[in-house]
């Protein structure tokens, strides 16, 4: 996805995951093309970015893979008081899930947290 954005023209873009592979792969697939990519190997329940550094989070299935694993619920809370945290006043948390809204919806209602919530569904056409 980062990819697609940044050819989009979006070039400042933070890339993370917990897995250093995935990213070694993804730093080494994009050195010469899109050089200004960045990479940082990171627990998204203990981010190492000050607060209110992004304008924008994208949650591309972290909501999904955290909710298979032991202490599924405590782990999504601190992901997004984490995310809650690095966004600037008035930055977007853009979620995408293979979960149904009714789901995963009430993760971001939680009383630790300050999102409003609007929710798209795609179907398949």
């Amino acid at each position: 996805m980062c990819e697609e954005m940044y050819d989009c023209g979006f070039t400042q873009i933070w890339n993370m995951d917990i897995s250093s592979v995935c990213i070694e792969q993804m730093r080494t697939r994009n050195k010469d093309r899109r050089s200004s990519l960045k990479w940082d190997v990171m627990d998204c329940r203990d981010l190492k970015y000050p607060s209110e550094t992004f304008d924008l989070v994208i949650d591309k299935s972290t909501i999904d893979a955290l909710l298979c694993g032991s202490c599924a619920y405590m782990n999504v809370g601190m992901m997004m008081k984490e995310c809650q945290r690095v966004l600037k006043t008035g930055g977007y948390y853009v979620a995408v899930s293979y979960g149904v809204p009714e789901n995963r919806e009430f993760h971001f209602m939680r009383a630790h947290l300050k999102f409003e919530l609007r929710t798209y569904k795609l179907s398949k056409q």
